[in-house]
């Protein structure tokens, strides 16, 4: 046993030659099982990464307005902090050529990152739920098994989390204790309790460190949860299969109960209704005041659980409510119908124009037309539609008219004196 510890102390002394020598003889045992540990789980990471990269890919996300067009005067007459703000984020290929990634509202794919001429498409993107499946440069070596996916478990653990950044995905190893589950009106399964939002950051990817995929990170009521993997590969069949869902819109605006309105209304407990839009399938059926308290016999919860369980629920599917009015408590019968704001418009191309100095100019465009979407405002001149430059207002109908269904087509305007680009996609 001494000559082993002093075998063991030389050993040290060769691993760490600048630190000083200690006397206590347990102490090399412990640096060298420290250094040996961390050696194992660096190797581990390196080993996963080399693994599962072939399946990730960076995308590079901005406004979702269309960019404005520059020139070489543009990039160096303005400055530095001017310039356009884009982040970086993953994505997890569940094809060759199609990735999944969660997408913030108000963003855009921009770009693949390493690829500056790839020019990513969103095929489909889940609104409640914020994910998106992007067509992305195809990999034949992408690994597919990963989706088998694992369970997290309540035994403390390693695991891998992957990250985008402007360099690349970035793996680095993440520990695990608690896996608390919880509901969320969001999801459909119930989700896994993560931590703090400084751990990871949101849409960041989480993989076992034998290669199978945990989940995605989300950001819910400010605490990060973990989406079993299982999860997110019904989903991106789901949007494979059917395409962009449309969520249901009661057209309702809610607010929460404060102590003073709670007085007010003379209730502890729902969901105030301030305001019932007009057309809406709430109209005539719940009232400003209403104090909605039950869905289909079960507790409403706070205003925005209310509201995605709403816009969850089948199209054309009738909901019980449960409200109050003043003393009275009685039940609603509610069928909903299409999100105002994201329903296909019911007119194609969705503006109006009048002769212009250059063909037409525009007159008015629809709140959330095909036109809206795309960027057109009015005054704009529209210079080239279709492929025919300077077309009147007629020419306009024509060729509007010729355009199929799921179908992009290139329109340029002259906005301020300015060129502008945009994409005019007609409704399926």
């Amino acid at each position: 046993m001494l000559v082993s510890v002093a075998v063991l102390g030389v050993l040290a002394q060769f691993r760490f030659p600048d630190v000083q020598r200690v006397e206590a003889p347990a102490q090399p045992l412990e640096r060298l099982a420290a250094r040996a540990t961390f050696d194992e789980l660096a190797g581990i990471i390196e080993r996963l990464d080399r693994r599962i990269a072939p399946s990730l890919v960076v995308l590079r996300v901005g406004s979702r307005q269309p960019p404005a067009p520059r020139s070489l005067r543009d990039l160096l007459s303005e400055p530095a902090a001017a310039a356009p703000q884009s982040g970086f984020i993953p994505s997890l290929r569940v094809r060759p050529d199609i990735a999944i990634a969660l997408l913030d509202p108000g963003t855009s794919v921009q770009g693949v990152l390493g690829d500056s001429q790839a020019v990513p498409l969103v095929l489909a993107l889940d609104p409640v739920r914020r994910l998106a499946l992007v067509r992305v440069p195809p990999a034949a070596d992408a690994a597919s098994w990963q989706w088998q996916g694992v369970t997290l478990v309540d035994t403390p653990r390693y695991v891998g989390v992957i990250e985008g950044t402007r360099g690349g995905t970035t793996l680095r190893p993440l520990f695990l204790g608690k896996a608390d589950r919880f509901e969320e009106t969001r999801w459909e399964t119930p989700l896994v309790v993560l931590g703090h939002e400084a751990l990871a950051r949101e849409g960041a990817f989480l993989f076992s460190l034998e290669g199978g995929l945990i989940g995605m990170l989300v950001s819910e009521s400010g605490v990060l949860a973990v989406v079993p993997g299982a999860s997110l590969t019904r989903i991106a069949n789901e949007l494979l299969n059917a395409g962009t869902p449309v969520p249901n819109d009661a057209g309702l605006v809610v607010q929460p109960l404060t102590g003073p309105l709670a007085s007010a209304v003379g209730a502890m407990t729902g969901v105030l209704v301030v305001q019932v839009e007009p057309g809406s399938p709430a109209d005539g059926i719940v009232r400003p005041g209403d104090l909605i308290e039950t869905v289909d016999n079960e507790p409403a919860g706070q205003p925005d659980a209310l509201l995605l369980r709403l816009a969850r629920t089948t199209p054309g599917a009738t909901v019980s409510l449960g409200v109050r009015r003043g003393a009275d408590r009685h039940v609603v019968m509610l069928q909903l119908g299409v999100a105002g704001s994201l329903r296909a418009p019911a007119a194609w191309p969705g503006f109006t124009t009048d002769p212009g100095p250059n063909g037409a100019r525009v007159r008015t465009v629809d709140p959330g037309s095909a036109a809206a979407l795309a960027g057109l405002q009015p005054g704009d001149d529209v210079t080239l539609f279709a492929g025919a430059e300077a077309p009147s207002p007629r020419d306009l109908t024509r060729l509007a008219a010729g355009i199929e269904a799921g179908r992009r087509v290139l329109v340029i305007v002259s906005r301020g004196n300015r060129p502008h680009a945009l994409a005019l996609e007609r409704p399926r």
